[in-house]
């Protein structure tokens, strides 16, 4: 856990602004697959109004190994948020108890963020998308 933590301080420190403010979003691997979400998530970044700036400043929190090793590929501030016993590469649906888990896990990451003094702006990446998701996919 010693080495998380100091793996985490070092990816804060390197990602914060001046202010230590650091902005957060969460992919596990089925958003993370080459050409779908995560990718258009960072582009973003890179072709919005005035947004590549804040590129340099985004920590991407990865939910499963495979989410990891992806945004190592495409972002140099990953963070992999392991939970023991859990496996968060697939879809939770919205509170059941995996989801729960992921919930609360990723509160405690977020508690930590705010231990080691950094501010964070939370992105929902996720969430949203995954709300989009399922009322396309029942509504159709």
């Amino acid at each position: 856990m010693e080495k998380k933590v100091g793996e985490l301080k070092n990816i804060l420190k390197e990602a914060a602004t001046s202010s230590k403010t650091i902005i957060i979003t969460a992919v596990n691997h089925a958003w993370a697959e080459p050409n779908f979400i995560f990718d258009l998530f960072l582009e973003s970044f890179k072709f919005g109004n005035e947004t590549r700036i804040f590129l340099k400043h985004l920590v991407v929190i990865a939910l499963d190994q495979q989410a990891y090793t992806r945004c190592l590929k495409l972002h140099p501030y990953c963070y992999n948020l392991t939970t023991k016993g859990v496996d968060f590469s697939e879809e939770a649906y919205f509170m059941a108890p995996d989801y729960l888990k992921l919930v609360w896990r990723r509160i405690d990451f977020l508690h930590t963020v705010l231990q080691l003094g950094y501010n964070f702006i939370l992105t929902v990446l996720l969430s949203l998308l995954s709300y989009i998701h399922h009322q396309i996919k029942y509504t159709c």
